[in-house]
């Protein structure tokens, strides 16, 4: 199934609107979704929403929620009280930049939100109004990801995201990945679409590595590896602890819930030019950006790319000729949609038309 932005909104929206979100929820919900789709990122897109719908007929979702948030000076505190994630980090992200503009810095914390979606957007949200912000994500949920020399789940995928502005026109300089070596929505597509996962992604359950993506889905199950070695596994570990037990009073086997999808994030806002002037720091970053990208490219690639990058190209290709989902992944949104009183034919007309 080929969609467009406006088609993959339109989908999203009426699957949403099913399962009970206010048209303004529904419209910001398809929107994240789809930039995730938008952006490269099929895995964090509107293909999830058959876990969405799952969870909020269980009550682990709660559509229209509001968040609670408290603020004592430069810290705010957020309860997202299972709310709709793309939503409820948009007003988190909002807020914290509202403060970081008065005080110069905000770190917030953003407790019990459902799934957050694509990281990186929240640090291109920052980045837009002008700030830099650095995020650490925790969840509730089970288990995904093997430390380092274990063989079994200890961890779940742990994302971090660092956002940097720009005042040339160009995207924002994203760093955003999880700490697993692949995210677990890479090995998820995989397994819809019966093909194997990506080598070095993960093992099964002796420890052996394999690229049979059924293993984090079906018994016997195997785990993620952590990306870098002891590296990733000890990032991840620092996420548990500022996005899990700092931000939402919950890590290790105290978060464990099979059946949830809720993230807590610990976010610093800040302001760059508090440091240094714009014109002086826009200099000296895109001194340093044209130098990396002027790096003659290895053997087999075509040029270097600044972090974010291929989500900007990915961005304006997709906008231009629309996305592609896998049919096992458009078959579970046509389930979903029978099962909220969506047919399947009006599914398709909204893929169609939008």
């Amino acid at each position: 199934m080929r969609l467009t932005k406006a088609t993959s909104i339109a989908v999203a929206k009426s699957l949403l609107l099913a399962m009970g979100a206010d048209d303004d929820e529904a419209q910001i919900g398809a929107e994240g979704l789809t930039d995730a789709n938008l952006s490269g990122h099929d895995s964090h897109g509107i293909g999830v929403l058959y876990m969405y719908a799952r969870s909020a007929e269980a009550g682990q979702l709660v559509l229209n929620a509001e968040l609670e948030a408290r603020q004592l000076g430069s810290i705010l505190k957020i309860n997202g009280n299972a709310g709709l994630g793309q939503r409820i980090g948009r007003e988190a992200m909002a807020s914290a930049c509202d403060i970081a503009a008065r005080e110069g810095v905000c770190i917030a914390s953003l407790a019990n939100s459902f799934h957050l979606g694509r990281i990186g957007a929240w640090g291109e949200q920052c980045a837009d109004a002008g700030f830099v912000s650095v995020h650490f994500v925790g969840a509730i949920s089970r288990s995904l990801v093997a430390p380092h020399f274990g063989r079994e789940a200890r961890l779940t995928t742990n994302p971090v995201c660092i956002g940097f502005p720009r005042t040339n026109g160009e995207a924002p300089v994203i760093c955003d990945f999880a700490t697993s070596a692949f995210a677990a929505g890479k090995v998820r597509l995989a397994y819809e679409a019966g093909k194997p996962a990506p080598e070095g992604a993960l093992c099964d359950a002796d420890g052996v590595q394999t690229t049979d993506a059924a293993r984090l889905f079906e018994a016997p199950l195997g785990a993620l590896l952590p990306m870098a070695g002891h590296k990733g596994y000890a990032l991840s570990v620092m996420c548990e602890l500022l996005g899990g037990a700092l931000a939402g009073n919950a890590c290790g086997p105290d978060r464990q819930a099979p059946d949830k999808i809720i993230n807590n994030m610990l976010s610093i806002v800040f302001d760059p030019e508090k440091f240094m002037p714009q014109e002086v720091l826009q200099k000296e970053s895109e001194t340093l950006l044209d130098w990396l990208k002027q790096t003659p490219p290895a053997p087999g690639q075509d040029k270097v790319l600044s972090p974010g990058e291929p989500e900007a190209i990915a961005r304006r290709k997709r906008l231009a000729e629309g996305f592609e989902m896998s049919d096992g992944a458009w078959r579970l949104l046509e389930e979903t949609g029978e099962n909220l009183g969506v047919s399947a034919s009006e599914l398709n007309r909204c893929a169609d038309q939008g």
